[in-house]
């Protein structure tokens, strides 16, 4: 049997409509079956993907440790003394 490696989103993509077949009534074994992959790996592609974030998600997060993380630089710049107009002029 050859193995092959599927993308994010043929993953995302497979599992929609395993969700659809589960809805209709359908068992695992007859998903996996017209998935094309085993059960094992159903079951391995639910079980990341229960523990995944959207992107979206995981984006927002970077963004807003970033933010906090300059408004701690501008706090200590402005603590220290440092003027913005004196550095534009500079």
């Amino acid at each position: 049997m050859l193995k092959r490696r599927y993308t994010a989103e043929e993953v995302e993509q497979k599992l929609a409509l395993a969700d659809a077949l589960l809805n209709e009534g359908y068992k695992i074994v007859d998903i996996a079956r017209e998935l094309g992959v085993t059960r094992v790996t159903y079951y391995r592609w639910r079980q990341d993907q229960a523990g995944e974030k959207p992107a979206m998600v995981r984006r927002l997060e970077q963004l807003e440790r970033e933010n906090a993380e300059l408004r701690r630089r501008l706090a200590d710049l402005l603590r220290a003394g440092y003027r913005a107009d004196t550095a534009v002029a500079a």
